[in-house]
């Protein structure tokens, strides 16, 4: 009997483990429309949440938007607050922990220095952002100063990459978008893992004619290695188990 037991045990435990990862897959804004991205819609990590407060909006569309950004998708995410500084947030639960072998991805543009944006990622409490506010792109924290990755993002794509270094430390990269060594690759010590990503925008002070001008777009959202690689890992233990309980029936 032990010798069934002990493979059965070891299977059950990689199980455990599996879902305790990140379980993101890919998210994109092909996959909606501004009808169906809404609080409460479903997606790949573990549903979206987004505020609706007066004045602020979530949409499909255009990345490319009304002043010519860099493009990330022809259907992308995009939201924006209102005029008077209240922000919109959209949350993105990742459906466990950032683990061991798996790293976050994603793309986002700017257009306007006006009003503040970013993409915070939080664990309970926030983490660490990547905030674009006066014309600049910084990575900021608690814990440490902030960090210029550039001082001019206008109308520019940047493609940011979060990966687990240890229990207590994730590695932190931006780039532009479509490739290049990174602007800023470092690492940061954290509280705890990654589990949530927030996605918040503010329209500032603007007329009501260029609020859409102080929106942040993002898209591409995905991890690796994917779920599905970690339920080849887990086939592959049983496999590996039943190979073994065969040899010892022997």
């Amino acid at each position: 009997m032990k010798k069934v037991l002990l493979p059965a045990i070891a299977a059950a435990a990689l199980t455990a483990s599996v879902s305790a990862q990140v379980l993101i897959g890919s998210s994109s804004g092909s996959d909606y429309t501004t009808a169906t991205w809404t609080n409460g819609a479903t997606n790949a990590f573990n549903g979206w949440y987004i505020t609706s407060l007066a004045g602020t909006s979530s949409s499909i569309s255009d990345s490319v938007g009304t002043t010519g950004r860099t493009s990330i998708g022809s259907q992308a995410f995009f939201i924006v607050g209102n005029t008077n500084g209240v922000f919109i947030d959209v949350y993105a639960p990742l459906g466990g922990l950032l683990s061991s072998g798996q790293s976050i991805s994603l793309s986002a543009n700017y257009g306007w220095s006006d009003g503040s944006r970013g993409i915070e990622f939080t664990s309970g409490s926030a983490l660490f952002r990547f905030e674009h506010d006066s014309g600049g792109l910084s990575l900021k924290g608690t814990g440490f100063s902030d960090l210029v990755i550039t001082n001019n993002a206008y109308n520019t794509a940047f493609t940011y990459n979060i990966s687990f270094v240890n229990a207590t430390t994730v590695g932190v990269s931006a780039s532009l978008y479509g490739g290049g060594s990174p602007l800023l690759s470092t690492n940061v010590i954290v509280s705890a893992m990654p589990s949530e990503i927030k996605f918040y925008a503010t329209a500032g002070g603007v007329g009501a004619g260029d609020v859409q001008n102080t929106g942040i777009y993002f898209n591409n959202l995905t991890t690796v290695p994917e779920p599905s690689t970690y339920a080849l890992l887990a086939l592959s233990a049983a496999g590996l188990s039943g190979y073994v309980i065969r040899r010892r029936h022997r």
